[in-house]
Formats: C-alpha cells, structure tokens, sequence
C-alpha cells in the first residue's frame, strides 16, 4: 500500500536505513514490511472498515489515473521517437546527397563521420575512410596548412562566449590538394568549423572541388603574363604598318608630282597650237567646229590637273602633319581660341555670326596639334552655317572623370544618320562641290590630330537642323609614346 510521506503518521526511514550502503531484495522488503507495521501500531485510533475501504478505493483510482497518465505519456514518447526518427532519415539523405563533401574530423585531424560526396572526392569507400587521418589523403605540401587550420579552429571555437555555441564557433578556411589514389591531384577547399565545447571536441568540414576554378586561375595568369607582350607586339606592328602606309603614301604623292608636271606642260603646248591659242576662250561656244571641241578637251584637260595636284598635296599634308613629333606643354584653349577666330576673320566679312562660349580650361598637349582640331572645326560649322540669315555657333564643354569633352555646334545643314559613319573620312564629301567648296579632308585632320593627342571624337545632328561635333581630350595631357 502506497503512502504519503507528508500524511502524520506514515513510516519514515531511519538513520540507520538511509544509511546502508548495500541493500538486498530480502533486506529492502524487510524494511518495507516494518514500516507498514510501525505505520499502523502507531496510528490513532486503528482503522475501522469503512476507512480501510475509502483508503483503497482512493489508492485505486490513483493508480488508475497513473496508470492512464503513464500510458499517454508513452503514446506521446513513442511519437517524438517516430518524428526525430523521419528527422534524422531526411538529415542523413541531406548528408549524403549533397554535392559538396561533408566530414565531422577529431582534433587530431581523424575522420568520424563522412558523406558520399566526400567519399568521392577522396576517391574510397566510407569503411576504409573512419578513422583514418585526414592528412594522410593530402599531397606532402598541403600537412602544413593542414594542421594550422586545425589549430586555428580550435583555438577560434575556445575564445569567447560559451564553447561550443554556434556564436563562440569560428569558420576558417584553407585551400589545400588532395593526392588521388589512382595518381592525379584534386585542389579542394576547405571550410571548417570547431565544436570546441563538446566531448570529446570535434570539427564540422565542408570540402569543394576547386580544381576547375584553378584551372582557369592559371589560364588567367599565363593570359596575363603574355598579354602585356602581345600587345606591346601588337602595338608595334600597327606602327610599322602605319609607317609604311605612310612612307607608301609620300612616295606615290611624290611620284605622281612628276607626270602631273609633265602632263600639265604638255596640255599647255597642246593649247598653244590651237588658234588663239594665247588667249584661252572662257566659253566653248565662242569657237566653232573642231575648234571648240578641242578647247573643250583642253579646259576639262587643265581643270582635271588642277584639281588632282590639290588632292595629291593635301593628302601628303594630311600624312605629313601625322609624322610631325608631339610636344607636350600646358595650353589656355582659351588662347587657341582667340588665335583661331583671328585668323578666320575673313571668312565673316558680310556675315552675321552669334557665338556662344562656355569657359574652357588649361589642358596638357600639343599647342598646334589643339590649333588644327579647333582650326578645322570652327571652319567647317562656318562653311556649313553660311546658308542661314543669322548663323549661331556654340563651343560647348563639359567633363567627365578622365576627359575635358568639347564640342562645336551650328545650326547649318547638319547630316543624315545615314552619313554619320562618312563624317571622319578622308575626301569624304557629303555635299555636292557646288554648293559646298572643299576637299572632304577636314574633319579626318581633326580625328587624326585628336588620336594624337590621345583623344576620340564623334558627331551629333540631324539634316536640316545642324550638328555638333565633339573632341575628348584627356585631362591627363597626351598618353605615352
């Protein structure tokens, strides 16, 4: 029969009993058995009946609900069991399933627990892998990194907070190489975390295959070691095909001056047979018959020289202002500003122009290099701008982190986006030579005096309503030869 140590009267144990340090069945019934009996002689006054009868039906239903009580919190237990049973089935296919190799690694560097990518990686089964020393699988020049890394962990997972705790853990990390059984290396990388404050302490692995990433490391590295001399080879072919584009184009332009002089002289001794040859007649038809059309020949003849000696010369210009040497000094374009309105004067005389300037700054280059781009394209929205009552020319300048930006605008007759790619070229012409004198050469002076002073340059407009173009000039002055 149950008691309650709290009812007065119930058997207490004695001194002598709580003491016994080696209690046998026999003895431990001896002692209950002594208790009841003392629990009953001492009771005041002895149990009727009745009193027996309510204490047993109140020590049955106590059992019965402790037995009820008992049976639910096994029900209870055995489906906390089945739950951490699903838990730890999904975990394990997690474990193993993952794509990069997970190991659980002593603080000796042993292999406790691993999964299947790892075992992969290390190219055996997971029996022949527990317990064996992790550095045993590493080529001779990865123990060293190795072992720190186990020390770093370690000592990381100790300092501060309360060991073992995800906070107080550490993640180092090491890039080391796996020696493969069957010959051949496999760089990994390794991130690993101490569980310090466990028992015994342990280490938690993840373990990447990073060979394909080294691989391309070295690729980028061997790329780099050969770049620079590619492109300095590179460099030093365009000069030599530029140089010899040049020297090509100097020697056609000079030897085309000889049979330009003799074909010139010719004509003219072929004008001179002719009647009147002295005086030239301006219009065809002052003559008549045979006459007229010889004249006619002749005048085509000399006009057609005329104009091919100017081409062979502005383009041995063209080349020779290429050739000429850079200097680089400190220049106002303001003051290349002021040179160059001077000088095109005369080309406003009987012309309303509106200029608009924005201040433009000190930059680092060549002096007549600046002279030649502003030269050229003031001249050209002068040019193109001549058809208007009133024609209005802004230089505008705006900066960027490495370029001063300067542009030319004008509200002449712009060009089509169609001929934007013509822009630039040499004896490009957009426009018929009737309306538009010139020999298309301009604006290719300009791209090639801003490429030497390390500049680029674009153009902005639609027909009809003019253009802007626009010269980048490095802040930095001119770039290195």
């Amino acid at each position: 029969m149950p008691f309650d140590k709290g009812q007065p009267g119930a058997p207490e144990s004695t001194p002598s009993e709580a003491t016994t340090s080696e209690a046998t069945p026999a003895t431990l019934r001896t002692q209950a058995e002594g208790r009841v009996a003392d629990y009953f002689a001492n009771r005041t006054p002895p149990p009727d009946p009745e009193t027996l009868s309510r204490d047993f039906q109140l020590q049955q239903h106590e059992l019965q609900v402790h037995q009820i009580e008992l049976s639910l919190q096994m029900e209870e237990l055995q489906r906390s069991n089945a739950e951490l049973g699903r838990m730890r089935d999904t975990y394990r296919d997690l474990y193993d399933l993952t794509p990069v190799g997970y190991f659980t690694l002593s603080k000796d560097g042993r292999i406790l627990e691993v999964n299947r990518a790892g075992c992969q990686l290390m190219g055996a089964e997971r029996g022949k892998l527990i317990r064996q020393r992790f550095s045993g699988y590493l080529t001779e020049d990865s123990g060293v990194p190795f072992a720190l890394l186990l020390r770093r962990a370690f000592a990381g997972g100790q300092s501060g907070g309360q060991p073992g705790t995800q906070a107080s853990a550490q993640t180092v990390r090491a890039e080391l190489t796996l020696a493969l059984p069957g010959g051949g290396e496999t760089h990994i990388q390794l991130d690993a975390q101490a569980e310090a404050g466990s028992h015994p302490p342990y280490l938690r692995a993840a373990v990447t295959d990073i060979s394909a990433l080294k691989r391309a490391q070295q690729d980028v590295i061997m790329l780099n070691a050969t770049l620079e001399q590619r492109v300095q080879d590179r460099t030093a072919r365009i000069r030599e095909l530029s140089d010899e584009l040049e020297t090509f184009v100097q020697a056609v332009t000079h030897n085309l001056q000889t049979p330009l002089r003799q074909f010139t002289a010719l004509a003219e001794l072929l004008r001179r047979r002719l009647p009147d040859g002295e005086h030239l007649p301006q219009q065809d038809h002052a003559l008549q018959g045979d006459d007229s059309q010889t004249w006619h020949y002749v005048r085509q003849m000399l006009g057609s020289v005329d104009r091919l000696n100017v081409l062979v010369s502005a383009l041995a210009d063209y080349f020779r202002t290429g050739q000429q040497s850079s200097i680089s000094m400190s220049v106002s374009l303001e003051r290349v500003l002021e040179d160059v309105e001077r000088d095109l004067r005369p080309q406003l005389q009987g012309r309303e122009v509106v200029w608009h300037k924005d201040p433009l700054p000190t930059v680092t280059g060549d002096p007549q290099n600046l002279k030649d781009i502003f030269t050229a394209l003031l001249d050209n929205a002068l040019k193109f701008s001549a058809g208007q009552e009133k024609s209005e020319i802004s230089i505008l300048v705006r900066e960027n982190g490495s370029e001063y930006l300067i542009g030319v605008r004008d509200n002449g007759v712009g060009f089509s986006a169609a001929q934007q790619g013509r822009l630039f070229g040499v004896f490009q012409r957009l426009h018929s030579e009737r309306d538009f004198s010139g020999l298309g050469i301009g604006l290719a002076r300009v791209r090639r005096a801003a490429l030497r002073q390390g500049g680029r340059v674009w153009a902005e407009g639609q027909e009809g309503q003019g253009s802007c173009f626009w010269v980048a000039l490095p802040r930095d002055g001119l770039p290195a030869p």
